[in-house]
């Protein structure tokens, strides 16, 4: 028993440090968000059921795009500290990704090179000393 607490404490050490550095001061702020929110609604167990609920009351009050990063947060947190996979969560992603009406990989840009060749050579300008 007592190698077993000696390598876990070990494993804890190591995992300690796998959030990056310079966010690992907010990763863990909104890490304790999530897990107060759970103690207050008596949730022990952090499935997707639980993740989808915790973004449905968010997007109530958060643009899409905070969604997105508050989900990062979780995500990688839960994964580290409670050895939770998410990337069996489609309903959750697709919550997600129904959130923002425009979505920066859905939207068309048009080339800078289209735009160089096909616009006209002069500008349409008034003349304002003939009025």
């Amino acid at each position: 028993m007592e190698n077993r607490a000696r390598i876990q404490k070990i494993a804890d050490k190591a995992t300690a440090n796998l959030l990056p550095a310079k966010s690992a001061g907010p990763y863990e702020a909104e890490y304790q968000k999530f897990i107060k929110w759970c103690e207050e609604n008596k949730i022990r167990e952090f499935s997707e059921t639980t993740l989808l609920v915790y973004f449905q009351i968010k997007s109530e009050i958060m643009k899409a795009s905070t969604l997105w990063t508050i989900y990062s947060v979780p995500k990688s947190t839960l994964d580290i500290k409670h050895n939770i996979n998410h990337s069996k969560f489609y309903k959750l992603t697709a919550f997600l990704k129904r959130q923002n009406d425009t979505s920066p990989r859905s939207l068309k840009y048009l080339p800078v090179e289209t735009f160089l060749f096909t616009a006209p050579d002069q500008r349409e300008s008034c003349d304002y000393d003939s009025a």
